[in-house]
């Protein structure tokens, strides 16, 4: 169902300076979701909120949207010694706490930007800081099948077409991810 990618210190160490400094430009979004999705994928347990993200790349052959930091995507791909063959997107998430968030709570489960005319794509979803807040993998039913706690330095990959959410931290004062989707 997944797999859990431990990453060097040097590039986690790089990863985290430069996404916690005041120079980098985060953006505000109104929900956690940037696209639309089915409203049955809007459980009794979804608590949406705002977030933050800074986009690196987006589309697979457009490469003239690419952030000034986009440089720490392929080095943390090598890192994390993945055989990419294509990057659609690279995208880093950043959400504050919530402390009224009840343990069973989350955000919309989704997938990411999961076609199935693309059957071998994946989302390789990297924790830049130690925090609360886990994934959560869903089956179809919208049940919640595994849970992966937010490590620094730590990547879950994982197939497109699987059911996720994240939670808001509770204790900490934010969680920063950097998302992307990618085929092997």
């Amino acid at each position: 169902m997944y797999k859990i990618v431990t990453i060097d210190k040097d590039i986690v160490n790089e990863i985290e300076n430069v996404l916690t400094s005041p120079d980098f430009g985060w953006y505000f979004q109104t929900n956690s979701y940037d696209r639309p999705f089915p409203k049955s994928y809007i459980t009794k347990n979804c608590v949406d909120s705002f977030q933050l993200t800074h986009v690196f790349k987006q589309g697979p052959h457009n490469i003239d949207n690419n952030s000034p930091y986009f440089y720490l995507i392929p080095k943390l791909l090598k890192a994390a010694n993945l055989n990419v063959k294509t990057l659609f997107r690279a995208k880093a998430n950043f959400n504050v706490a919530n402390v009224r968030q009840k343990s069973n709570q989350h955000q919309a489960p989704h997938t990411d930007l999961f076609k199935p005319e693309y059957p071998n794509w994946y989302t390789f979803l990297y924790y830049v800081n130690e925090s609360d807040g886990d994934t959560l993998f869903f089956d179809k039913k919208f049940k919640i099948i595994k849970r992966v706690s937010p490590q620094r330095g730590k990547a879950v990959l994982f197939r497109n077409d699987l059911l996720h959410a994240a939670q808001n931290p509770k204790k900490n004062p934010y969680r920063i991810v950097i998302n992307m989707v990618v085929s092997e």
